[in-house]
C-alpha cells in the first residue's frame, strides 16, 4: 500500500507541477485544448505539444510504479491485482492533480464549472484507459 501510495503521491504532483510550468509558459488554456484533443473537437496541429505531452506523466509514473510493485510481490501479479493497484495509483494522483487543476482552474482561467466538469471526466476515462492498458502489459497470466 506504502507503493501504491508514494506513486499516485508523486504522478499527482508532477502532473500538477507540469500545470504550473504551463501556465508559467503562457499556455493558460491548455486544460480546454486537451480536452479538445480528447475530444476531437480540433485538429492536432491547434493543440498545443505541451499539453499533450500532459498525457505521459500518469502513463509513465502508472507504468514503474506498478512495475515496482510486481518486483515487490516476487513477479507474481494478475490482471486483477495489477488493475487494483493501478486504479488505487490513479485515484490518489487524480485527487492531487485535480486539486492543482481546481487551483488553476479558479485562479487563472477563471472558466466555466462546465468545462472543468468535462475535464475532470476526461481525465477519469484517461486514467481508467491507462491503468487497464499498463494492466494486461505488466500481468502476468
Amino acid at each position: 500500500m506504502r507503493n501504491v501510495l508514494l506513486t499516485g503521491c508523486i504522478i499527482g504532483l508532477l502532473s500538477g507541477g507540469w500545470l504550473l510550468v504551463l501556465y508559467l509558459a503562457g499556455y493558460l488554456t491548455f486544460l480546454t485544448d486537451l480536452v479538445s484533443l480528447l475530444a476531437f473537437a480540433k485538429p492536432l496541429r491547434q493543440v498545443p505539444l505541451l499539453a499533450a505531452a500532459a498525457l505521459w506523466i500518469p502513463a509513465g509514473g502508472l507504468y514503474f510504479g506498478l512495475r515496482n510493485y510486481k518486483r515487490i510481490h516476487d513477479g507474481k501479479f494478475t490482471f486483477r491485482a495489477a488493475l487494483t493497484a493501478g486504479l488505487k495509483i490513479i485515484m490518489v494522483a487524480g485527487a492531487l492533480a485535480l486539486l492543482f487543476a481546481l487551483v488553476y482552474w479558479r485562479t487563472a482561467v477563471h472558466g466555466a464549472v462546465n468545462e472543468f466538469a468535462g475535464l475532470a471526466v476526461a481525465a477519469l476515462l484517461a486514467g481508467l484507459a491507462l491503468a487497464v492498458t499498463i494492466a494486461l502489459v505488466l500481468k502476468d497470466k
